[in-house]
């Protein structure tokens, strides 16, 4: 009875969310852009998969975050299964590429931040480090992936918590987690909350049985050969009101935050995110992800998130830190370079 009634509370949810998806204004999308922001030698390059799911290169190494590409309809994600769709997911991302990535990060556990790790993971090198927090690792335990599983608990930092740092293999880049939050879907709830203990024994085929976990945001540097910060990267892939998602702020007195990249799956009245994170930041670059409705086929136009107003948001953004900042609305599949 009680999973009936969740079911239909459900349906309701994406019935009403389905209407309020709606045709974003092609001419703030952006599918190309190169950016200069520390003037270095080695060039960032950026492809957005989709949702929250970038990956970064930078000379020979790479940074994969929240890998889900496939963007399994809505129905399936209720009433059937979810699953990765190999189709979808290597027409977006380049095996080849994916051999020298050295971190995933992900930010929680939800399908629409991890579905597809499982499937990458067997294109990644031993050597990557997948960082999340217990839970994460527990979905995809069953999955067997012989990359080294990292807990983001232990590393972490907050506005009043020093962290520490992890670093590559190859030592040319490094992350440190940020502890983070994650809004409520709808009328205060937060769908598919919770956490796992321990290991679950498959990895989950139903929607519902992603839990979220606890939330992390990243601060990444990418290294010079001699140490020095080449660029320093802030990943936040759901939306958190202070104190979650700040960390002390002698970190930004090292270097402030080249590229941000911020999920905007949020509330239209959310009170203070994003403004107040990026004016602690200071990023030249705002990446905007986390916009485009991620139930809907990936070869359709792409329309907007179910809730928030990526239009809006975009503007707003360009109004308050245009003058300092380039504001971006990448469109998936878009190719970004940063020098």
């Amino acid at each position: 009875m009680q999973t009936t009634v969740i079911r239909c509370a459900l349906l309701s949810f994406a019935l009403l969310c389905a209407s309020c998806s709606k045709k974003i204004n092609d001419a703030i999308v952006s599918r190309d852009a190169m950016l200069t922001v520390a003037n270095t030698s080695d060039t960032l390059t950026i492809d957005f998969l989709g949702t929250t799911c970038f990956f970064l290169s930078w000379k020979n190494t790479a940074i994969l975050t929240d890998p889900f590409i496939s963007n399994p309809p809505l129905r399936k994600v209720i009433f059937g299964k979810v699953r990765p769709d190999s189709a979808i997911v290597f027409d977006f991302a380049d095996t080849t590429a994916l051999q020298k990535t050295q971190f995933v990060l992900i930010g929680h556990g939800h399908y629409d931040h991890l579905l597809d790790l499982p499937l990458l993971g067997k294109y990644l090198p031993n050597e990557c480090k997948v960082v999340g927090s217990n839970t994460a690792h527990y979905l995809v335990a069953a999955a067997q992936l012989p990359q080294e599983k990292i807990t983001a608990n232990d590393f972490s930092t907050s506005v009043n918590t020093p962290g520490k740092w992890i670093y590559s293999s190859d030592r040319n880049m490094r992350v440190m987690p940020v502890v983070s939050n994650h809004p409520p879907h709808f009328f205060g709830i937060t769908l598919y909350g919770g956490s796992y203990a321990q290991p679950i024994e498959e990895v989950p085929v139903k929607g519902r049985k992603w839990k979220m976990g606890e939330p992390f945001a990243y601060l990444v540097d990418l290294l010079n050969a001699d140490g020095t910060i080449a660029y320093r990267l802030w990943m936040q892939s759901s939306g958190a009101e202070y104190p979650f998602g700040f960390f002390p702020d002698s970190l930004l007195r090292e270097k402030k935050v080249d590229a941000g990249f911020f999920s905007v799956a949020t509330d239209a009245k959310a009170e203070h995110y994003p403004d107040k994170i990026i004016s602690f930041l200071q990023p030249k670059v705002i990446f905007m992800s986390h916009w485009e409705n991620f139930w809907r086929n990936k070869y359709k136009r792409v329309k907007t998130v179910q809730k928030g107003n990526p239009e809006k948001l975009y503007s707003h953004l360009n109004e308050k830190f245009g003058n300092t900042a380039r504001v971006i609305l990448p469109h998936p599949g878009g190719r970004f370079k940063i020098n």
